[in-house]
């Protein structure tokens, strides 16, 4: 009732900050690197409890760190990220594209992510 606009303002809402960092090494065919990401909230997060937020972020931060590589060749590209949540699971995710033909291309990708 005694509310200042300002503290109207504010109610209902959620203060996030997030710094992330990437290192990288490049040749004429080769990038790997290093990521580095973390998240903080203004308070703790709490998804319904449904079925399908089972495995969905809950808390007030997170932080994650991941490498990746990516190798091309005239006729064919590969590529592959591990990344690994600090507080929960990690995950990773690898495939390729490669030219048969002038017009015949193939793609593989597998990942994996764990709960």
């Amino acid at each position: 009732l005694h509310r200042s606009a300002s503290e109207t303002a504010k109610q209902k809402t959620l203060e996030e900050t997030n710094a992330a960092g990437v290192m990288q090494f490049e040749t004429k065919n080769l990038d790997v690197g290093l990521t580095l990401h973390a998240t903080r909230f203004g308070m703790p997060v709490y998804p319904n409890e449904k079925l399908y937020n089972q495995f969905a972020f809950s808390g007030k931060g997170n932080a994650n760190a991941g490498i990746y590589l990516n190798y091309t060749f005239p006729k064919a590209a590969f590529f592959g990220e591990f990344a690994q949540t600090l507080k929960h699971g990690n995950g990773w995710a690898a495939g390729s594209l490669i030219s048969l033909t002038a017009k015949l291309d193939m793609a593989v990708f597998m990942r994996k992510y764990s709960r």
